[in-house]
């Protein structure tokens, strides 16, 4: 058994507080995971829905994207 877990064991003020604190960090995560969920639902969404848009725009994004990861592999190395 690991150190920390046997201090852990004889503390029983700290063991209770983590014991407390750890469903709320559980809480703080799933929101977290919910707002990053509900931002790429949103971010495909709008792609969707400005098509035309991206149409144009497309191969101009891909050769800025090509260009910067072709420059950052040769600065890199």
């Amino acid at each position: 058994m690991l150190p920390f877990y046997i201090w852990l064991g004889q503390h029983d003020l700290l063991r209770n507080t983590m014991g407390f604190l750890m469903p709320q960090c559980y809480y703080f995560q799933n929101a977290c995971v919910f707002l990053l969920s509900l931002d790429r639902f949103f971010a495909i969404f709008s792609v969707s829905v400005n098509l035309g848009f991206w149409t144009r725009t497309y191969w101009i994004a891909y050769v800025i994207t090509f260009v910067i990861c072709v420059l950052v592999n040769c600065i890199c190395r």
